[in-house]
């Protein structure tokens, strides 16, 4: 009887959404650092395809010398510049005094 193993082998490549999950942005973040360099992959026509170990290698340093804050922007379309914003606002919301 085979035994099969119960983690599937991972590609050599890593997905958009993938980063966008593990850095918790929004997919258009990620896009921009692809198309800045940020995030190292290779550009083939409108496709970025991106190592698994380069990018592991590069998240590992996340944070550390000259590796750019992954969210500088704070895009007001990112998901994750919507979801901080509310928390904000729910933060300064439970501050306001209330009235009578």
């Amino acid at each position: 009887m085979e035994r099969k193993d119960s983690a599937a082998p991972q590609h050599t490549t890593i997905t958009v959404p993938e980063i966008s999950d593990r850095l918790d942005v929004c997919e258009e973040t990620v896009y921009e650092l692809l198309k800045s360099g940020k995030i190292p992959n290779i550009r083939h026509g409108r496709r970025f395809i991106i190592s698994r170990a380069a990018y592991e290698q590069w998240e590992s340093h996340i944070g550390q010398n000259n590796v750019p804050d992954v969210h500088h922007n704070m895009d007001p379309s990112c998901s994750h510049a919507r979801r901080v914003k509310r928390k904000l606002k729910d933060i300064m919301d439970s501050l306001k005094p209330e009235s009578n």
